[in-house]
């Protein structure tokens, strides 16, 4: 199961992305349809909407708090998607890829496969 949950800070606020590598591949599948058809679309098991709409590239809050808008071009999108099935393979347990577009204000995405619990961003 994929789990998504924004870590809020004052220095380093992130979205954090837990999975296993088939839930990492799904949303590989999801970012490479983006690149091909870049319609806004909700990320799974999240408040986060992936989007090509004007503005600055990579996640930044709304004003509805709590959700947020993933902006993407094509290259990012497919670039993202190569360093999440790279984190996928059979060959790596654990580890993690940082995933930023590198604008002014962007939050960062860390996507961590065997680095966490399981209950780890799990709500009751």
């Amino acid at each position: 199961m994929l789990r998504i949950g924004f870590l809020p800070s004052d220095f380093n606020p992130m979205v954090l992305v837990l999975g296993e590598s088939e839930d990492l591949h799904r949303l590989a599948a999801t970012l490479r349809r983006f690149a091909r058809e870049p319609d806004d679309a909700p990320l799974e098991a999240s408040r986060i909407k992936l989007t090509a709409s004007d503005g600055p590239l990579g996640i930044h809050p709304t004003a509805e708090p709590g959700d947020f808008l993933w902006r993407l071009d094509a290259v990012h999108a497919q670039t993202f998607a190569d360093q999440i099935d790279s984190l996928a393979q059979p060959s790596r347990l654990a580890g993690s890829e940082i995933l930023e577009c590198t604008t002014e204000e962007e939050i960062p995405v860390k996507v961590s496969r065997g680095e966490y619990t399981d209950d780890f961003l799990l709500t009751c």
